[in-house]
């Protein structure tokens, strides 16, 4: 299977905080798809400790973006190559705008 990032497809080779910036800019426009252990160029990686990955990014959508998107975001897991890696499906999101928690304390 060829990755390509597009409008609706995000390609991150690991998990990190940033990547709710993505979920939100889906979340606030037609939604989309992130793949997180495929680099940019396509290639495979895989995600280890997968668990604790999949901890993190639920922990980062349930407490990091407001109002809540939990429901409007599906996390999964598929095997390419032999190699875990996760799918978040967001879907457009009803509550709009979708913003960083922390940057409501801001203000």
């Amino acid at each position: 299977m060829k990755f390509v990032e597009n409008d609706c497809c995000e390609l991150k080779s690991i998990l990190t905080k940033d990547i709710k910036k993505e979920i939100i800019a889906f979340a606030n426009t037609n939604g989309g798809k992130i793949y997180i252990g495929i680099d940019d160029n396509s290639n495979i990686i895989g995600i280890d400790n997968i668990d604790d990955n999949l901890q993190s990014l639920t922990g980062m959508i349930n407490e990091g973006i407001k109002p809540s998107l939990i429901e409007y975001a599906q996390i999964k897991t598929e095997k390419y190559d032999n190699k875990d890696v996760i799918i978040v499906d967001i879907q457009s999101g009803p509550n709009k705008p979708y913003y960083l928690a922390d940057k409501a304390k801001e203000e």
